[in-house]
């Protein structure tokens, strides 16, 4: 089989771009935990008075004992995006990697990956045993952390941070928009849209793709005439 050139990274934020209007920590709060302590949690964080790591500490225990097996279940049944498959399909059939740069749950991020076809995915990370999560926090993911993951795999492709495509939605996005060499907000806040180097609001995640194609394109026509 020929070896495949890869042309660039696409990383894209899971909560809020594409599960919309709720984060995968509200889902499972209401399911397992306290609905309202979620809520305030989810608060504070947007209004930046916590950071992933407080939020992270505070919400684990109200899943210990959770099996993963529920958890894809709840996830399976929430509401997605539109074309979220099909979009992944077209980046890969453009020789681009695409991955989910997320700074929540790992396991569910695995989850969501591993369901849409995904590359790879990053989040904060919980023991598990079993298929059983303990509740305890093993690594946290800040949003800092989630860009690094995406340069790295661009790195580890032999690709610069200009072949790095980020799709997100609100301010912990901002890290990411900063690393990449294309930013898209899809139905971004309005730190989101004044940080990104486009602004897309649809509820079909395939509307971004044409975006992402036009910017890997005009940079290797730029190459062409100017290589590096």
């Amino acid at each position: 089989m020929a070896e495949i050139h890869l042309r660039g990274v696409v990383a894209i934020d899971l909560d809020g771009t594409l599960l919309r209007d709720t984060t995968v920590s509200s889902l499972l709060g209401v399911r397992f935990g306290d609905p309202l302590e979620i809520a305030e949690l989810e608060r504070a964080y947007s209004a930046g008075e916590i950071g992933n790591d407080v939020f992270a500490e505070r919400s684990a225990r109200t899943l210990r004992g959770v099996r993963l097996d529920d958890v894809a279940g709840i996830l399976r049944s929430a509401c997605w995006l539109d074309g979220i498959r099909q979009a992944v399909v077209s980046l890969h059939e453009s020789d681009l990697e695409v991955v989910l740069a997320s700074i929540t749950w790992a396991f569910a991020s695995r989850m969501v990956a591993d369901h849409f076809g995904f590359d790879g995915a990053c989040g904060t990370e919980m023991g598990i045993a079993d298929g059983v999560l303990d509740g305890d926090v093993r690594r946290y993911c800040l949003p800092a952390d989630k860009a690094a993951f995406a340069v790295d795999r661009c790195r580890r492709a032999g690709l610069g941070p200009n072949r790095l495509a980020a799709l997100g939605d609100s301010q912990g996005d901002l890290p990411l928009f900063a690393a990449a060499g294309l930013s898209v907000a899809v139905n971004g806040s309005e730190p989101a849209v004044a940080a990104a180097d486009v602004s897309v609001r649809t509820r079909d995640l395939r509307d971004a793709v044409p975006l992402i194609l036009a910017y890997f394109s005009t940079l290797e026509l730029a190459e062409r005439v100017l290589p590096l």
